[in-house]
């Protein structure tokens, strides 16, 4: 049975869970060879979060590589400032 499916919503409030969603459409530097569709993926997910696990969509960061969503840029330090604000906003109990 699919994890995903069968686990029940965290108790913790909608307030105290956070996420970090990244699409990356490129597969290098050059944007060359776009992978069709990422951005779908990620609002697909976000959505999913939201109505299932009942993320609140103000506590959901987006961040893609593509220049018409306007994010910050998914750089490895971008993410990792991201992912460090998420961690230290926590607190016993929260949901990442």
């Amino acid at each position: 049975m699919n994890f995903l499916l069968s686990h029940r919503p965290s108790m913790a409030s909608p307030t105290h869970k956070r996420a970090l969603m990244v699409g990356m459409g490129y597969l290098n530097d050059f944007k060359q060879k776009s992978i069709p569709c990422f951005d779908h993926d990620v609002f697909g997910v976000k959505d999913f979060i939201e109505e299932r696990y009942a993320f609140n969509p103000n506590n959901i960061q987006v961040m893609f590589d593509a220049d018409y969503y306007f994010t910050e840029n998914p750089t490895a330090e971008n993410v990792y400032n991201r992912l460090l604000e998420l961690v230290l906003q926590s607190k016993y109990g929260n949901t990442l």
